[in-house]
């Protein structure tokens, strides 16, 4: 198994022995198996181009590819390594954390390249920094009964979802993902856009939902309120504390507030009293 952190920034010479750059990206193909396709090469006047992967003779000291290569370009649903998955969070179910991609492992496989998951543990930033040779450290820590494990999780247990956004996210599993924090969850977020937030909250139960829109901040919770429909921005509504549900539902609409309002059943009118009253009297 290769890792990127090992790879990148490695010389690119040409079969006849002329250097063209050095490597500072892959680029992958978004699928269940994510196959890598293309290469980015910065020259010596800092100028990037792309090359494909058929191109590609072998990964040693350094990257050697075929002395009659052609660039290329990035294509649909196509992204960078560097770009688009390393250093981005994601959600770790089994630890039910948010965690930091610190590497990404790659597999060669009949002398084509995929990625096989990504490195979140201390090992995979130590690789990443290269301060220091990994495995040094991890003799001294051993000394003193320290055991630094390399934490890998696997590309079948991502979500590519979010990857054009910046952002990665694991797959969806309703019970794993109810034992993370809701805080954490509202953190997570606000770093993505509203068609992910979206999606991503119809995973939870509607109670679950309620107290991670909680926490989002009050401007991304308006966006989300204007753009929920009313019957479903009320169920939310229902879990909702009601001094919280009234400093959305002030930021909306008064014809957004009636609607929402409208869809309450009579014990969550009887809960949101206080909400009723206060939206009704700004109306007058």
């Amino acid at each position: 198994m290769l890792y990127f952190s090992e790879i990148v920034n490695k010389k690119v010479f040409t079969e006849d022995k002329i250097e063209i750059g050095i490597l500072k990206d892959f680029i992958f193909l978004v699928s269940e198996n994510p196959l890598i396709t293309k290469i980015v090469v910065k020259n010596k006047n800092k100028e990037k181009y792309i090359i494909s992967t058929d191109y590609l003779i072998k990964i040693n000291d350094y990257i050697l590819i075929k002395k009659n290569y052609l660039t290329s370009s990035l294509e649909e649903n196509e992204l960078y390594i560097v770009k688009n998955l390393l250093d981005k969070q994601i959600i770790d179910i089994k630890g039910s954390k948010i965690v930091r991609v610190n590497d990404i492992a790659i597999n060669k496989i009949d002398n084509k390249l995929f990625i096989a998951g990504v490195d979140i543990g201390f090992i995979g930033l130590l690789r990443r920094i290269r301060i220091i040779n990994p495995h040094y450290i991890y003799k001294f820590l051993s000394r003193l009964n320290i055991k630094p494990n390399s934490q890998f999780l696997s590309w079948g247990d991502i979500q590519p979802l979010e990857l054009s956004q910046g952002h990665v996210k694991l797959k969806k599993k309703e019970e794993k993902m109810e034992m993370i924090r809701p805080e954490d969850l509202a953190d997570y977020l606000e770093r993505t856009n509203l068609i992910n937030t979206r999606k991503f909250l119809k995973i939870l139960d509607t109670e679950k939902a309620a107290e991670v829109i909680s926490n989002l901040n009050i401007n991304y919770q308006t966006a989300l309120f204007k753009n929920f429909r009313a019957e479903k921005a009320a169920r939310f509504l229902k879990y909702i504390d009601p001094d919280e549900a009234v400093d959305v539902l002030l930021t909306l609409s008064k014809k957004k507030q009636t609607e929402i309002l409208n869809y309450l059943d009579d014990n969550s009118k009887k809960k949101h009293f206080k909400i009723i009253r206060i939206i009704k009297k700004s109306h007058w």
